[in-house]
């Protein structure tokens, strides 16, 4: 009798699962029935997900049948107009795509390209970096009181990295500050190939670290490692900044799950009253910023000539919310059979999603690098996503599509993400795979 695969009796396997209010705050959950410990400490309602994965039948199936995809990134919801696989799950594409964009390669860790030394603690770098994180750093992500910060450098100077939490705090904050970049300059440099001898010499554009400034920067990094335990078990403010640190970038995701090709009448008309709702707010918001972060309006006129980086923020962070809103439109008008009313009105909603993705495409600093570069990059992705798709629409006559307007310049926009791409493919993440799906989806669209 063969019982080597399908007579393979299945077990069940506890899986924690995070309350909805605890996943999107990023705070631990105890998943405690009916209500978790959080959400009665904060007094709002605690929801689990609909599929649950509180006991889920599991297998003891070899780790290569599991799809590494389905593994990490599942802490934000999953929307059809939210993440690049998302979009370019949209029935306007291809099925089938040349290469993934988590290829395996973006799965593995990375070797260490230096050997680990113990950092150098001279005083006058130490402060150096210190200064680089409080007036780059420090401003957008104030997670620590600067005397509190002087008083950890001071102890470090004084005794040396010890296995405190503290240690591993300034650790983080000294291997950031390394590889900061200097906001707005253009940190692009053009670098010898290792060609053969007898070749002319050939040079290309890359983004990566200066060596001294990486090593200098691993070497931090790596220490701070072996000690992340330490700020993990501390249930201290201290604790908590060291976490922080070592993931600062968070974007919060609007839960729009209801989009599908089969989204009914009904469900649209709430969706479309929630997003006007969501719009509101947003003019809410920038109605409140102080006056040193009021920014020029997008699609009223370019950012100012001499915009800080706060304020850049503030208007990145607006765009962003702005575009996704409209983005929901898009997806309807491409996707949905929309009555000529209905289409007539969403229609311009879509057309200024895609207005905006050019606005960011055309106007973002692209090769600044800071902690959401990876992120920004996959950002470009999505806006040259919506663009192609767009076209794509109007090309094949989707009736919905009829009162969308694709930008004129849109094909010179997904060309520049292209070379942008290229440019940081060099630092992996799956960055070069997403030059090549455009390059790919720009010839296949241009040739139907």
């Amino acid at each position: 009798m063969d019982t080597s695969s399908t007579a393979r009796p299945r077990k069940h396997t506890r899986v924690l699962t995070a309350c909805d209010a605890c996943r999107l705050s990023k705070t631990r959950c105890d998943s405690a029935r009916p209500v978790c410990a959080k959400c009665i400490q904060r007094g709002v309602a605690c929801e689990y997900p609909d599929t649950d994965a509180i006991s889920v039948s599991a297998s003891p199936s070899p780790v290569d049948e599991v799809d590494p995809e389905s593994i990490s990134r599942n802490d934000a919801p999953n929307t059809p107009i939210t993440g690049s696989d998302m979009i370019l799950s949209w029935p306007i594409f291809p099925k089938e795509k040349p290469v993934s964009t988590f290829p395996m390669t973006s799965y593995s860790e990375k070797p260490d390209r230096f050997q680990t030394a113990l950092p150098s603690l001279d005083p006058q770098r130490l402060l150096e970096l210190r200064e680089i994180f409080m007036t780059k750093i420090w401003t957008k992500n104030p997670i620590v009181e600067p005397d509190q910060l002087d008083f950890y450098i001071a102890r470090v100077l004084e005794n040396g990295i010890d296995w405190s939490a503290s240690s591993c705090l300034v650790l983080l904050i000294l291997a950031l500050a390394a590889i900061w970049g200097n906001y707005p300059d253009d940190e692009t440099r053009e670098l010898s190939s290792n060609a053969p001898s007898f070749s002319p010499p050939l040079t290309y554009v890359t983004m990566s670290v200066p060596e001294h400034r990486m090593k200098e920067s691993l070497t931090f990094l790596s220490m701070a490692r072996k000690r992340i335990s330490t700020a993990y078990l501390d249930d201290t403010l201290l604790g908590v900044q060291c976490l922080c640190l070592f993931g600062l970038l968070n974007r919060a995701r609007n839960a729009v799950r209801v989009l599908s090709p089969d989204i009914d009448l009904p469900t649209i008309k709430v969706l479309a009253e929630t997003l006007t709702q969501l719009e509101g707010q947003l003019q809410q918001w920038v109605d409140c910023l102080p006056h040193t972060l009021r920014f020029n309006m997008p699609l009223e006129s370019a950012p100012g000539p001499k915009e800080g980086e706060l304020m850049k923020l503030s208007r990145e962070r607006y765009v962003e919310v702005r575009e996704l809103l409209c983005r929901a439109y898009l997806y309807l008008c491409i996707h949905v059979p929309l009555d000529p009313g209905m289409a007539a009105l969403y229609g311009v909603k879509a057309s200024e999603a895609l207005l905006l993705a050019v606005y960011r495409i055309q106007t973002e600093v692209p090769f600044f690098r800071h902690p959401g570069s990876w992120g920004a990059c996959r950002v470009r992705f999505n806006h040259a996503l919506c663009l192609i798709a767009g076209f794509r629409a109007k090309l094949t006559h989707r009736p919905s599509a009829e009162y969308v307007t694709v930008p004129p310049d849109w094909a010179d926009c997904v060309r520049a993400v292209i070379e942008r791409l290229k440019i940081w493919g060099e630092e992996g993440g799956g960055i070069k795979e997403l030059s090549v799906l455009l390059e790919w989806l720009m010839h296949n669209s241009l040739e139907m």
